[in-house]
Protein backbone atom coordinates (compact mmCIF):
# COMPACT_ATOMS: atom_id res chain seq x y z
CA UNK A 1 0.00 0.00 0.00
CA UNK A 2 1.44 3.46 -0.81
CA UNK A 3 -0.11 5.20 1.94
CA UNK A 4 2.01 3.24 3.89
CA UNK A 5 4.96 3.97 2.56
CA UNK A 6 4.10 7.85 3.25
CA UNK A 7 2.55 8.93 -0.41
CA UNK A 8 0.21 11.53 0.88
CA UNK A 9 -2.06 11.19 -2.59
CA UNK A 10 -2.28 7.50 -1.72
CA UNK A 11 -3.50 8.45 1.55
CA UNK A 12 -5.74 10.78 0.49
CA UNK A 13 -7.91 8.89 -1.89
CA UNK A 14 -8.08 6.76 1.00
CA UNK A 15 -9.89 9.48 2.75
CA UNK A 16 -12.27 10.02 -0.40
CA UNK A 17 -12.74 6.46 -0.20
CA UNK A 18 -13.82 6.02 3.30
CA UNK A 19 -14.97 9.09 4.70
CA UNK A 20 -18.63 9.35 4.33
CA UNK A 21 -18.60 5.87 5.22
CA UNK A 22 -16.76 6.79 8.81
CA UNK A 23 -19.50 9.51 8.97
CA UNK A 24 -22.35 7.76 8.78
CA UNK A 25 -21.17 5.59 10.80
CA UNK A 26 -20.37 8.11 13.70
CA UNK A 27 -24.02 9.87 13.25
CA UNK A 28 -25.30 6.25 13.23
CA UNK A 29 -23.93 5.92 16.95
CA UNK A 30 -25.70 9.39 18.02
CA UNK A 31 -23.22 12.13 17.44
CA UNK A 32 -24.53 15.18 16.64
CA UNK A 33 -23.58 16.59 13.25
CA UNK A 34 -20.65 18.63 13.94
CA UNK A 35 -19.11 16.48 16.44
CA UNK A 36 -19.37 13.98 13.87
CA UNK A 37 -17.00 15.91 11.68
CA UNK A 38 -14.93 16.41 14.14
CA UNK A 39 -14.59 12.40 14.76
CA UNK A 40 -14.10 11.88 11.01
CA UNK A 41 -11.33 13.92 11.08
CA UNK A 42 -9.24 13.36 14.14
CA UNK A 43 -10.07 9.45 12.88
CA UNK A 44 -7.85 9.92 9.83
CA UNK A 45 -5.39 12.45 11.51
CA UNK A 46 -4.58 8.87 14.00
CA UNK A 47 -4.67 6.96 10.18
CA UNK A 48 -1.88 9.05 9.12
CA UNK A 49 0.11 8.42 12.14
CA UNK A 50 -0.46 5.43 12.22
CA UNK A 51 -0.78 4.16 9.40
CA UNK A 52 2.46 2.09 9.21
CA UNK A 53 1.17 -0.59 11.59
CA UNK A 54 -1.92 -1.11 8.89
CA UNK A 55 -0.19 -4.60 8.09
CA UNK A 56 -2.77 -5.58 5.16
CA UNK A 57 -3.93 -8.71 6.94
CA UNK A 58 -7.62 -7.05 7.48
CA UNK A 59 -9.58 -4.32 5.12
CA UNK A 60 -8.46 -0.34 5.57
CA UNK A 61 -11.95 -0.34 7.03
CA UNK A 62 -12.17 -2.04 9.38
CA UNK A 63 -8.12 -0.88 10.77
CA UNK A 64 -9.68 2.22 10.44
CA UNK A 65 -12.36 1.48 12.89
CA UNK A 66 -10.05 1.11 15.62
CA UNK A 67 -8.76 4.55 14.74
CA UNK A 68 -12.40 6.22 15.08
CA UNK A 69 -13.43 4.29 17.97
CA UNK A 70 -10.41 6.40 19.58
CA UNK A 71 -10.88 9.46 18.07
CA UNK A 72 -14.75 8.88 19.45
CA UNK A 73 -13.43 8.86 22.71
CA UNK A 74 -10.38 11.30 23.39
CA UNK A 75 -11.25 15.00 23.11
CA UNK A 76 -10.32 16.56 20.59
CA UNK A 77 -6.36 16.83 20.12
CA UNK A 78 -5.16 14.19 21.82
CA UNK A 79 -4.37 11.91 19.31
CA UNK A 80 -1.78 10.11 21.49
CA UNK A 81 -4.88 8.62 23.39
CA UNK A 82 -4.35 10.59 26.62
CA UNK A 83 -7.81 11.21 28.64
CA UNK A 84 -11.39 10.33 27.55
CA UNK A 85 -14.02 12.87 26.98
CA UNK A 86 -16.20 12.30 24.16
CA UNK A 87 -19.69 12.02 24.83
CA UNK A 88 -20.64 9.60 21.95
CA UNK A 89 -18.98 6.44 21.01
CA UNK A 90 -18.53 5.49 17.67
CA UNK A 91 -18.64 1.75 17.66
CA UNK A 92 -19.59 1.12 21.37
CA UNK A 93 -18.63 -2.54 22.39
CA UNK A 94 -17.40 -3.62 19.00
Amino acid sequence: MRAREGDRAAFEELVRRHADRVYAVVLRFGAPAGEAEEIVQETFVRAWRAIGSFKGESQFFTWLRDQRDQAAHDPPGHSAGAGRGRRHAAGGGR
